[in-house]
């Protein structure tokens, strides 16, 4: 089955856009080619960047099902701006462009997105991994027990976010145990 790649481009360790594609290879040299154009920030800086003789990456951080792929990019898009990333990207995903910008997916959308995903669960293409043995934790449990110590010793949101490198809304959610709830 055909499968959407979500991917970074990342310089110098830093990302700063995010999109989708079928093909990786290709959409890193129309991302190269279409850079001469200077029609967007992003195209500006990989501009400059090619100028200097420098390069950027283009990294996989998802794969996903044909038909999802538009969920997913916003989601990605969305959790990188609050880890503080400065994206190039123009809108909040989907389609690009301004096509979705300012938009959300109805509940009917979101509902068929869901119930995709759990059919993908149930049928072992996708399982449940939770805590530190997700890939895309970025805590261990040790962490996560600290700290929920270290609020109820005081420390603010804000200070924890800092100290474990994530966003605030995660601190949140971890504190009132919506996240980590095993722990």
């Amino acid at each position: 089955m055909e499968k959407y790649f979500i991917y970074t481009l990342t310089f110098e360790g830093k990302v700063f856009y995010i999109g989708k594609t079928k093909n990786v290879k290709n959409r890193l040299k129309e991302h190269k080619k279409s850079s001469r154009l200077k029609r967007t920030y992003k195209e500006r800086f990989i501009n400059q960047i090619l100028s200097e003789n420098k390069d950027f990456e283009i990294i996989v951080i998802d794969e996903v099902d044909i038909g999802t792929e538009n969920y997913w990019e916003i989601y990605w898009i969305s959790e990188y701006r609050k880890l503080g990333h400065n994206l190039y990207n123009t809108s909040i995903g989907g389609d690009g462009g301004d096509t979705w910008s300012g938009r959300k997916h109805s509940d009917e959308t979101k509902n068929k997105l869901r119930k995709i995903r759990y059919q993908q669960i149930e049928n072992g293409k996708i399982f449940k991994v939770k805590g530190e043995n997700n890939g895309r934790s970025k805590l261990t449990a040790e962490q996560v027990i600290e700290m929920r110590k270290l609020r109820e010793n005081g420390f603010s949101y804000g200070k924890l976010s800092i100290k474990f490198g994530v966003a605030k809304s995660t601190v949140i959610d971890i504190i009132k145990k919506r996240k980590w709830t095993d722990i």
